[in-house]
């Protein structure tokens, strides 16, 4: 499957409008277009890969986390069953309900109930006493169906974020790859300098990146609210980085022949031509931890 199409499936998947201007100026990238990706890397890809309403309605996670946010109560419920000592007839009444919400309920009003019948009888410190017991019974049942509900949709959101993450991570590799990068070394490595090169430019710009509506987008550290703008113009993440790369030299030279680089030019003693400063340190640290490879 070509590349163009994997994204294309990926921004569906997110919700994304294949209409959409960044979408388009991505995919109309010339090399990016004769990159293909093995048919077994996208499914993977796509069997790991959840959207927000499959999440929300996925029976394997609705059975995962009701389970355990409804196991509590239903130990609870037990417990008020040995405590108070109930007959077999009322156990049954309260189980009869599938449903341990309505379980819940049949024994909260079983506790009413007991709390009206026992208050007639018995001393008053006696009926303190149970009303005491009922009341602090009723209020935890209550607490823990409360907290296991916010488990729940926590759990849920946690895993949402973590592929929402995932895809927006997909998206800045394919923007920064689909760049002319020198082409001197290994495309993981390159991509990591020139990754570093943008995430300093965003701490430049003060900004940080948010997936927003199916977008990247540039907002202030300090206040997500404000968008990052440039001469009167919204910065994107495409134009932030090639910015960033231009800067610090680390994009092919025109004609198609890459320039020498510190430390990765081993060209018979050639003398490279001077680089960024910054380029340079990155290079050298990647070569000095090369060399101990070899």
């Amino acid at each position: 499957m070509l590349i163009t199409d994997f994204i294309v499936s990926l921004a569906e998947k997110a919700g994304i409008d294949t209409k959409d201007t960044e979408l388009i100026d991505l995919l109309s990238k010339s090399d990016l277009a004769k990159v293909s990706i093995a048919d077994g890397l996208t499914e993977k890809v796509n069997k790991s890969l959840i959207t927000k309403e499959e999440a929300k309605n996925s029976p394997e996670l609705k059975k995962h986390f009701y389970g355990n946010a409804l196991d509590p109560i239903n130990k609870k419920i037990n417990a008020f069953f040995d405590e108070y000592q109930l007959d077999d007839a009322t156990k049954s009444e309260i189980l009869s309900d599938t449903s341990t919400y309505g379980q819940l309920e049949k024994t909260i009003r079983k506790i009413a109930e007991l709390k009206e019948k026992q208050s007639n009888s018995g001393s008053k410190g006696e009926r303190a006493e149970l009303e005491k017991k009922i009341n602090e019974l009723a209020s935890e049942l209550s607490k823990v169906a409360k907290q296991k509900e916010e488990e729940k949709t926590s759990a849920i959101n946690e895993i949402t974020n973590k592929y929402e993450n995932q895809l927006m991570n997909y998206q800045i590799d394919s923007i920064i790859g689909s760049k002319q990068l020198p082409g001197q070394f290994p495309k993981d490595i390159e991509m990591k300098i020139a990754r570093e090169f943008v995430e300093k430019k965003l701490a430049e710009k003060g900004a940080i990146v948010k997936n927003i509506e199916g977008k990247l987008r540039l907002v202030s550290k300090d206040d997500e609210k404000l968008f990052i703008f440039d001469a009167g113009k919204e910065v994107s993440y495409d134009s932030l980085t090639e910015m960033a790369l231009a800067e610090n030299k680390f994009l092919k030279v025109s004609g198609g022949t890459p320039a020498p680089t510190n430390g990765f030019n081993r060209n018979n003693g050639a003398n490279p031509p001077k680089q960024n400063a910054t380029t340079n340190l990155a290079l050298s640290n990647i070569d000095t931890a090369l060399e101990g490879l070899e």
